[in-house]
């Protein structure tokens, strides 16, 4: 609902061919006594946060996660928690592939979300849902917004869908695969292998 991800969307239809997203999270460091990580409170950070990304991905690409696999980082410092600091590849039904980096490691001046799209020769760069660049044909064009990540869009979408009485908003089979993969990130991590989605 972030009317630059909307916008990313459309750079890209007709969409020609699958694409290659790399989509960069510099979440910030939280201490291990920190509610997130509980796991009845906060779920820990993947369960809570990871569902965005993989509900973008899925949005801007138009398919299902079919399978996935992880990484997080090995360390000795005991203030880190190594799960908060994480690569995740998504192969999508339509053939995209995804990798959603998310880091508790950076430099908070850094963007919080960067998503970087290509296909059919062209390629789009979103950071921290302010800026835009679009690139084709060796041109470069520039969208920009204050930072909204479609939160009124996003409640305008549900309270239209209750006055035209539909069912959804987001499609129903959209929810559930990115739940389903969300839950799979801890398993392809801690199993240590590549997990199928479907």
């Amino acid at each position: 609902f972030a009317p630059l991800v909307m916008r990313m969307r459309a750079f890209f239809e007709p969409v020609l061919e699958p694409f290659v997203i790399h989509y960069y999270v510099n979440a910030g460091f939280l201490p291990k006594d920190h509610w997130t990580h509980d796991p009845v409170e906060g779920g820990g950070r993947i369960i809570g946060e990871m569902c965005h990304f993989i509900d973008t991905v899925q949005y801007l690409t138009g398919a299902m996660p079919l399978r996935l696999s992880a990484e997080c980082i090995a360390t000795d410092n005991e203030a880190a928690t190594a799960e908060d600091n994480l690569s995740v590849t998504l192969r999508m039904s339509d053939g995209s592939v995804a990798n959603i980096i998310y880091t508790a490691n950076g430099d908070p001046s850094f963007p919080k979300e960067r998503i970087i799209a290509s296909n059919a020769g062209a390629t789009a760069v979103m950071n921290n849902f302010t800026i835009l660049e679009m690139y084709r044909n060796g041109k470069r064009s520039v969208a920009k917004s204050p930072g909204d990540k479609g939160h009124a869009n996003e409640v305008r979408a549900f309270i239209d869908a209750i006055k035209q009485k539909r069912t959804e908003v987001i499609p129903f089979t959209s929810m559930v695969a990115t739940t389903r993969a969300t839950f799979r990130i801890r398993d392809a991590l801690h199993e240590k292998r590549v997990i199928e989605l479907i």
